[in-house]
């Protein structure tokens, strides 16, 4: 009796023993699945921080001078730092890619005018080894829209600012422009005939 009391509990352990390894090798946890979920709950945990750093440096740009901009970044003074708030983004300080962001606003500001409205903002997780997301938002000024893309790393450092409706915006105008010299020339060939045709009747009469 005790023997096949023993075979059993022999049995039970194999079966068992060889549902666990076969649970263990289907439901192996991937580092990359790993690595994206952490990004996606560090995004969804901070994303309204983000957005609201990303809108109050928009304004910060809009609002301050050409010289003052320069002052700050001279003297590695984040945005936190200007405004007394506390962001997730930058916390450790001003870094280059802030400082090449301030000098391309500084060389495109001009062309805008001034700021009229935050219009749209979006966060989305990167599926770049570094790189936490993408902050996209829509910003309105006098002579245009602009579609920003600020770049921040898995640790909350900017990491890029683009403004992706640059190089469209700007064939747009191109294309604008010569429309326009295009109707100037054929307001001034229409003018040229309709005096060329008022000489010819003088010259009849």
């Amino acid at each position: 009796m005790k023997k096949t009391n023993i075979k059993r509990f022999f049995v039970l352990f194999c079966v068992l023993a060889c549902v666990f390894s076969m649970t263990a090798c289907t439901n192996t946890i991937s580092s990359d699945s790993a690595k994206t979920s952490l990004k996606d709950m560090k995004v969804n945990q901070y994303a309204s921080d983000m957005v609201q750093w990303a809108e109050d440096m928009l304004v910060y740009l809009d609002q301050t001078s050409d010289a003052q901009i320069k002052a700050d970044g001279e003297a590695a003074k984040t945005l936190s730092y200007v405004n007394g708030k506390v962001y997730v983004v930058n916390m450790q300080g001003m870094n280059d890619k802030t400082i090449e962001f301030y000098n391309s606003w500084v060389k495109t500001r001009e062309d805008l005018g001034a700021l009229k409205s935050i219009d749209k903002e979006d966060v989305r997780v990167s599926d770049e080894t570094g790189t936490l997301c993408t902050i996209a938002i829509n910003a309105t000024y006098e002579t245009r829209t602009c579609a920003f893309e600020l770049v921040i790393d898995d640790d909350f450092n900017l990491d890029s600012g683009v403004d992706a409706a640059s190089i469209s915006l700007t064939a747009q105008s191109s294309l604008k422009l010569t429309s326009r010299q295009n109707n100037r020339i054929k307001a001034a060939a229409f003018r040229i005939v309709t005096r060329r045709g008022w000489l010819r009747r003088n010259a009849e009469e």
